[in-house]
């Protein structure tokens, strides 16, 4: 008894240690990508959703590609950047298994997508009701989804990081293009699991 509870107690005080790391890493990418962002950018960390944001103020009529205000509209204030997920740590050394594990169920679950794929609702994430066949298919589905390892695009020292989306695509295409290099910038400082 006494054995487990000291094994407990160590690995309990390794935790503390290992958030203690991860927020150091975090602060370190934060300082090395301030230092490479063009005047008017600026970076955030919102440590409730392990968000990192990459981001500027941009004044434009038209927010997003398709949608351009005629001349005359008022100027509107938008955010556009870059956001990235700060996952938990995946060792470079483990993400080749990692992935190999996941290949078996990547190949069955797009076996199954064409036979449920009308079924399901994008907008809502949802899966209608089918036949008891579908419903099965669905079930199975959704459980292998959700054995799936979550495997990051990037990493920086002990940190994993995704890149989620762009945080709102620019009309113009001067800021595009700035925000493309921006982005190419932000990639410079971090390491891929895969090569390009």
């Amino acid at each position: 008894m006494k054995i487990l509870l000291t094994i407990f107690l160590a690995v309990a005080s390794l935790i503390p240690a290992r958030a203690g790391e991860t927020e150091r890493s975090v602060n370190e990418l934060i300082d090395k990508i301030r230092a490479e962002l063009p005047e008017g950018w600026a970076v955030s960390y919102d440590k409730r959703y392990s968000e990192l944001d990459i981001m500027r103020i941009h004044k434009t009529r038209g927010a997003y590609i398709g949608v351009q205000g005629p001349p005359g509209a008022k100027m509107e204030s938008v955010k556009v950047g870059l956001i990235f997920f700060v996952m938990p740590d995946v060792p470079p050394a483990i993400y080749p298994r990692l992935k190999a594990e996941n290949a078996p169920i990547e190949k069955e679950i797009s076996q199954i997508w064409p036979g449920i794929e009308k079924l399901y609702d994008p907008l809502g994430k949802t899966f209608s009701a089918g036949t008891a066949d579908q419903n099965a298919a669905i079930a199975r589905y959704k459980e292998l989804r959700k054995s799936l390892h979550q495997l990051p695009e990037y990493y920086f020292h002990n940190i994993s990081l995704d890149r989620s989306r762009f945080g709102g695509t620019p009309f113009e295409r001067n800021v595009l293009i700035e925000l493309m290099h921006v982005e190419t910038r932000i990639r410079g400082l971090l390491s891929r699991f895969e090569p390009e």
